[in-house]
């Protein structure tokens, strides 16, 4: 999202400035909660490879990692929140458009994907 409003959203200096310390602030925590994901989803693969299958093991491992999934999620949406708060109404306009581009691009990709991995499966 960065790049996208560095490039397309005409930001002031003093914008730029703020959602940089705003990055700042969001950082480390961020790192620690991505650190945190890696290592659960270590457990669930470790425990989806165990011999015998402890399926217990398995589940508990996985909502483990889950659990580290909302609370990222939740972190980077604090963060979206904080950042949108510094820009105008037009820039979150244009921001909503730049999104919607880049979502039907995603959908095109995933269609040729599709198309050549599937041909003629609709």
């Amino acid at each position: 999202m960065a790049e996208l409003m560095i490039d397309h959203l005409d930001l002031t200096p003093e914008q730029l400035e703020a959602i940089g310390a705003e990055r700042g602030l969001w950082a480390e925590r961020g790192e620690e909660l991505r650190r945190e994901m890696w290592e659960r989803r270590k457990a669930v693969r470790e425990a989806s490879q165990a011999r015998p299958l402890d399926e217990e093991a398995v589940r508990a491992a996985a909502l483990g990692a889950a659990e580290i999934e909302v609370e990222l999620a939740v972190h980077r949406a604090r963060a979206l929140q904080a950042v949108y708060g510094l820009l105008t109404e037009e820039q979150l306009t244009e921001l909503d458009t730049l999104r919607e581009r880049m979502a039907e691009r995603r959908e095109r990709m995933r269609d040729r994907f599709r198309e050549r991995r599937f041909p003629g499966a609709d």
